[in-house]
C-alpha cells in the first residue's frame, strides 16, 4: 500500500515539474520581449529629448523599425516596430503637439506586446 501512495506521489510530482518547465519559455519570451520594448520606448524618448528635430524629422507618422534597435541576434524576436500617428486625444495638452508612437514586437509571426510612448511638443 505504501509503494502504491508513494508511486502516485512521485507520478504527480512529475506532472508538476514538466508543467512548470514547459510554461518557463513562455515567461522568458514574456521577459524578453517587455525588455526589449522598454529599451524602444527608453530610446524614443532619450531621442526626444535630445534632438530637437526628431519630433518633426524622425518621428514623422508612418512605421519604421525601433530607430536604433535592429538586431536582435538569435533569439527569434523580430526588430520592435513602430507606428507614429498624430494624437489630440486626453491628455494632449492645448498648447503642444502630441503624436503617440505604438511598439510592436513579435517572436516566429506572432504579436506578442504592445507599447504605447506619447511624445510632446510644446510650442
Amino acid at each position: 500500500m505504501v509503494v502504491v501512495i508513494l508511486g502516485l506521489a512521485s507520478i504527480t510530482v512529475a506532472t508538476m515539474v514538466a508543467n512548470v518547465n514547459a510554461h518557463q519559455s513562455d515567461n522568458t519570451d514574456l521577459q524578453v520581449g517587455t525588455q526589449l520594448l522598454q529599451e524602444c520606448g527608453e530610446n524614443i524618448v532619450a531621442q526626444h529629448r535630445r534632438d530637437e528635430n526628431f519630433f518633426t524629422t524622425t518621428a514623422s507618422t508612418g512605421s519604421a523599425n525601433c530607430y536604433s534597435l535592429t538586431t536582435l541576434g538569435a533569439s527569434g524576436f523580430n526588430a520592435p516596430v513602430v507606428v507614429v500617428a498624430n494624437y489630440t486625444g486626453a491628455g494632449c495638452p492645448g498648447t503642444a503637439e502630441c503624436k503617440v508612437a505604438t511598439v510592436t514586437l513579435t517572436k516566429n509571426g506572432a504579436s506578442l506586446q504592445t507599447l504605447n510612448v506619447m511624445l510632446v511638443r510644446y510650442n
